[in-house]
């Protein structure tokens, strides 16, 4: 008989590196010690097994094995719809996770989780960096929920929020709703929403609600504001774009003062 199996690396060096218990304390002396003669039998078994396997590290897919996949992708939409992330994602993690990412966004019970991943998809939708920092979640997110949920927030409901939505949908993977970004180690300046969700949401800046549009400039910096306020003016607020550039303007931009002109003479 032929087993084939796969098994994250960290797990199979954890099942190898178990080593034997302590002299003594066989089974019956007491109810721990028959517990843990237990575990120490399973992690013995483990041992075993694999010591026998045939290991075959797969750390990337090669060239020869894409194109197998896109010649798959024609006949399965599963594989093709995988591939449109393989910058991001190994093709067995797309598979694997894109529908569970999908599958916890459509059930989750997280009003301010979902209000605050809603907020980094409309951001980018609306003309943000793709990149979203904390501090603009913190403030755009309120306005994705009603009033009954931002009375029932706590203090800690953005940490629980954010905590919710980073958490990868599956161990050892880097597929979740929203992801951490920084430009030096060990420091995260912004979030990023997935690709995935944000293509599964479909927003662009006509369906952003009207309120949104000032909350997002007031949370923006001076150079996020430039873009959303152009999407604000076409999608009909000029009033959210006078807003957006106005500070730019006063500090001497010429630009935004051409801008702000243009608007005038079109209002």
């Amino acid at each position: 008989m032929i087993i084939v199996g796969t098994m994250w690396p960290d797990v199979y060096e954890r099942l190898r590196a178990v080593g034997p218990g302590p002299e003594g304390g066989g089974r019956g002396d007491d109810p721990a010690g028959s517990l843990l003669e237990e575990v120490r039998a399973s992690s013995r078994n483990a041992r075993e097994v694999l010591a026998m396997a045939q290991r075959f590290d797969l750390a990337a897919f090669r060239s020869a094995e894409w194109e197998r996949a896109a010649a798959a992708a024609a006949i399965d939409p599963r594989i093709a719809n995988a591939l449109r992330h393989k910058g991001d994602f190994s093709l067995p993690q797309a598979l694997a996770g894109v529908p569970e990412l999908l599958h916890r966004w459509n059930t989750a019970d997280q009003p301010c989780g979902k209000a605050l991943i809603t907020a980094a998809v409309t951001a980018r939708s609306a003309g943000h960096r793709l990149t979203v920092p904390a501090g603009f979640l913190e403030a755009v997110a309120p306005a994705f929920l009603n009033g009954r949920q931002r009375a029932a927030a706590d203090g800690a409901w953005f940490d629980d929020a954010l905590a919710w939505a980073c958490e990868p949908v599956f161990p050892h993977t880097e597929i979740a709703l929203l992801s951490p970004y920084g430009q030096a180690m060990g420091r995260v300046d912004a979030y990023r929403a997935s690709d995935v969700l944000a293509g599964h949401l479909d927003i662009n800046w006509g369906t952003i609600p009207p309120e949104v549009w000032p909350v997002m400039v007031a949370a923006a910096d001076l150079g996020a504001r430039r873009q959303i306020g152009f999407n604000a003016e076409q999608a009909g607020y000029p009033d959210v774009a006078r807003a957006a550039w106005q500070d730019e303007a006063d500090q001497g931009n010429l630009n935004a003062m051409f801008d702000l002109g243009l608007l005038a003479s079109t209002s």
